[in-house]
């Protein structure tokens, strides 16, 4: 089977006199293949200390999906244990993000201010 992932996104911004948006990047009903059937989805209470995204039977991840539940504080999202390099911060109240991980990552999330509640899909490569 292909094609078993669908991408619909777009980005505008608009501020005072100034409009853009992504023309030509936006994507509807973009499709991507998989190889491997294994999904997780969750929701997890996001320490401030950092830790892993539970990965379930997902082995090579591909598209994730992470939404900040929280109305006020952010999220960060790094590739590894050393959260080091953050691939991604969540505002609070901010809409979710989507993007395809690296093979090697191992997500690891971490929280500011205060625990905060986030919802997450990953989707095996």
């Amino acid at each position: 089977m292909a094609n078993e992932i669908t991408i619909t996104s777009s980005l505008s911004f608009a501020k005072d006199a100034v409009t853009q948006n992504a023309e030509g990047l936006s994507q509807t009903n973009a499709q991507s293949s998989v190889g491997g059937n294994t999904f997780v989805r969750g929701n997890m209470q996001v320490p401030t200390a950092g830790t892993a995204i539970p990965l379930g039977g997902v082995t090579v991840p591909g598209w994730a999906q992470f939404k900040n539940l929280d109305p006020m504080n952010y999220i960060q999202i790094f590739s590894d244990a050393t959260m080091t390099k953050c691939l991604c911060r969540l505002k609070g109240g901010d809409p979710m993000a989507q993007f395809p991980l690296d093979d090697t990552a191992v997500p690891y999330a971490k929280a500011n201010t205060a625990i905060c509640s986030m919802d997450y899909l990953i989707i095996s490569r």
